[in-house]
């Protein structure tokens, strides 16, 4: 499963400054994760690898604060700029282009890719 390694590398990321948090007497309640919807097949299947891959973990029982960046068309013929259609998005396309739903033509697609940015939640 795609978001399963998705998991194991952010966690292979964030538990030193977990461990480092928790050593400086801080409770870590979370971890806030923006990632764009080209990295995922779906927001609960990453919720999902997220509970099972914390297990065990100082995350264990974390709650996940998740946002997802949706991509957008560029087109470079008719101008349109705007949302990426949904139903287009497909996490095992590479490609930074597809067709321009307004002419049909082959458009530029920005954004929506990566983990833009991680964050771990402390108790207050």
């Amino acid at each position: 499963m795609h978001e399963v390694s998705l998991i194991e590398n952010l966690l292979e990321s964030v538990l030193p400054e977990v461990e480092t948090q928790r050593g400086l007497g801080q409770s870590v309640q979370g971890l806030a994760v923006t990632i764009g919807a080209m990295e995922l097949h779906s927001a609960e299947a990453f919720r999902q690898a997220f509970t099972v891959q914390t297990r065990g973990t100082p995350l264990a029982g974390a709650r996940l604060e998740l946002t997802i960046v949706q991509p957008e068309v560029n087109c470079p013929s008719c101008g349109f700029h705007g949302a990426f259609p949904d139903d287009r998005i497909d996490p095992h396309n590479p490609d930074p282009i597809m067709v321009c739903p307004a002419c049909g033509k082959p458009a530029a697609v920005e954004g929506g890719r990566g983990i833009q940015q991680l964050e771990l939640l402390l108790a207050e």
